[in-house]
């Protein structure tokens, strides 16, 4: 996300909230659509990571 911040121009208020909410819509110009090309995963400490799938709709382990 700090990513997509660091290229918003100044005059963007809340660049951070802004950014935040820019997320999915840039995953999916990347990857396609949420849950074919990507999807979120949360781990036990409760962060949230993204898995790119392949063109199959699979993630890297073989699950979805």
């Amino acid at each position: 996300m700090s990513e997509i911040e660091n290229m918003l121009p100044d005059i963007i208020d809340n660049k951070n909230n802004f950014a935040y909410n820019m997320v999915p819509r840039c995953l999916t110009e990347l990857f396609g659509k949420e849950n074919t090309g990507w999807h979120t995963i949360r781990n036990d400490k409760g962060v949230l990571y993204v898995k790119v799938l392949d063109k199959t709709g699979d993630d890297n382990d073989g699950n979805n």
